[in-house]
């Protein structure tokens, strides 16, 4: 008879841990709708290895749909080649308190470098603007919200001949 109760409770409580193992703990959160509309100046950028001083490019962008609502957000500025999942993204670029970003020749350029990208040849980049939202409440009653992300792609070529 002990036996058999025992199977009985070994056999409910496996059931049991079952049965809560399918609860999924995670809860999906909804990406927020992309409303800042991330633009960039040219849809083809060329630089010139020698005029790499003066600006090539400029990106703008609204204000988060977050900001809109009245939470307020930290900002920043990705870039890499597009499909690279931002693997070898240029280090994030605090954008706070502005809706623009510009570069010169030179630094794209150090870009296509450190990609490993020869003089002459275009490559599709992906840029993105990302903005956080800054929880103001109790830390016990913080919520992650996931970023809005807005992105652009454009063609870059950086090319040493004289023109």
């Amino acid at each position: 008879m002990k036996k058999h109760i025992l199977s009985i409770l070994t056999i409910a409580s496996a059931a049991t841990l079952g049965l809560s193992c399918e609860d999924n703990i995670r809860q999906e959160l909804p990406t927020p709708e992309e409303q800042m509309h991330l633009k960039v100046s040219k849809e083809l950028v060329e630089v010139s290895f020698f005029d790499s001083a003066s600006d090539a490019v400029t990106f703008t962008w609204e204000t988060s749909g977050y900001e809109k609502q009245g939470t307020e957000c930290n900002y920043w500025f990705k870039m890499d080649i597009a499909g690279n999942e931002c693997e070898t993204s240029i280090s994030k670029i605090d954008v706070n308190g502005t809706i623009s970003v510009t570069f010169r020749g030179d630094q794209l350029k150090s870009f296509l470098d450190s990609w490993k990208i020869l003089d002459g040849t275009t490559v599709k980049i992906e840029a993105e603007v990302i903005a956080q939202p800054v929880e103001k409440h109790s830390i016990q009653n913080q919520k992650y919200q996931k970023p809005e992300v807005s992105k652009v792609e454009f063609d870059l070529v950086c090319s040493s001949d004289v023109t």
